[in-house]
């Protein structure tokens, strides 16, 4: 019964709880370990015979002492587990990145040509993995940022009078961005192609800042995505990148992620949900999701690239 498992690779959520329990034991096991869990109960029992003298109640003060005394052990074994959950998570994510030629870093400062996280509120990149990814240099990271949005709650007053109030209220957005290094397409220093109907689509677009709609003859395709480029944006150059042929295949589903936006020379993809060591295959996952269409813009602006450098050295 137990063939089928044979060769199957763990997953990151199988290596992260045997690493994270492997370090476990190692910390409790080392010498010094129980004496200090064991210690660590004292403070809280002083505590309580402090309470006791100052209140001169046995019984309160048995009680604290005995809450505080069973809370410092705990708190000890809590923050060694805590320790471990830690060392085992960079450990595992540093192995399953050399694995796949890449590197991990638990803070990143995004690159600045990423429209989509410029000028948010408490911004934090995490959990990035770089390194070649769909034939080309790649930044996979995790992205949360703040809005505050004014809300309105009823409340009574001491006097028994009822009112509204607004207040604001901390919305946390937490998504996963992965940029590649495209190279400059000449002639469309930005570009974005987003489902109107897509979850982010208004995100998007308020990130992108000024620009055109581009119009294209498949109306099929307008009605179903919307193809924004910068005002300065040559009109040929982008119909060249975005042929007939392509936008069929965008209509047809040929490609498993569409929505991208493109800013000096790197193309970005934005998720909205992030992943942790636990679903590190969801990383994988994609990558491979964005190669097919990555693949074809690459195709497409070739020759863009190649004519811009002939006449910049004729």
């Amino acid at each position: 019964m137990g063939s089928c498992n044979v060769g199957r690779m763990p997953t990151s959520a199988e290596r992260y709880r045997a690493a994270r329990t492997a370090r476990m034991r190692e910390l409790t096991g080392a010498p010094g370990f129980r004496r200090n869990r064991f210690l660590a109960a004292i403070p809280g029992i002083v505590i309580g015979l402090i309470v006791m003298a100052g209140l001169r109640s046995i019984g309160v003060g048995a009680v604290v002492a005995l809450v505080a005394g069973a809370a410092g052990p705990l708190i000890y074994w809590w923050s060694a587990y805590h320790r471990a959950s830690t060392e085992a998570r960079e450990s595992v994510m540093t192995a399953w990145a050399s694995e796949h030629g890449w590197t991990h870093s638990e803070q990143i400062d995004p690159p600045g040509d990423i429209a989509f996280c410029r000028n948010r509120q408490k911004p934090r990149a995490s959990d990035g993995f770089a390194g070649p990814m769909c034939g080309l240099d790649g930044l996979i990271f995790n992205f949360t940022y703040s809005t505050y949005e004014t809300r309105t709650r009823t409340v009574t007053d001491a006097n028994g009078n009822v009112r509204t109030e607004t207040y604001q209220q901390e919305v946390k957005h937490h998504h996963t961005v992965l940029r590649l290094g495209l190279g400059e397409i000449p002639g469309i220093p930005t570009m974005q192609l987003s489902q109107k109907r897509f979850a982010m689509f208004d995100k998007l677009v308020a990130a992108f800042g000024p620009s055109r709609v581009e119009g294209t003859e498949s109306s099929e395709f307008n009605d179903r995505y919307r193809l924004l480029v910068s005002d300065s944006a040559d009109e040929i150059a982008v119909k060249r990148v975005f042929t007939p042929a392509l936008i069929v295949q965008v209509v047809q589903g040929t490609f498993p992620q569409t929505t991208f936006q493109f800013e000096g020379s790197g193309i970005s993809f934005i998720w909205e949900d992030t992943y942790n060591v636990e679903e590190l295959e969801e990383v994988e996952q994609r990558v491979s999701a964005v190669a097919p269409l990555t693949t074809a813009l690459r195709t497409a602006i070739q020759p863009l690239q190649a004519q811009a450098q002939a006449v910049s050295n004729p």
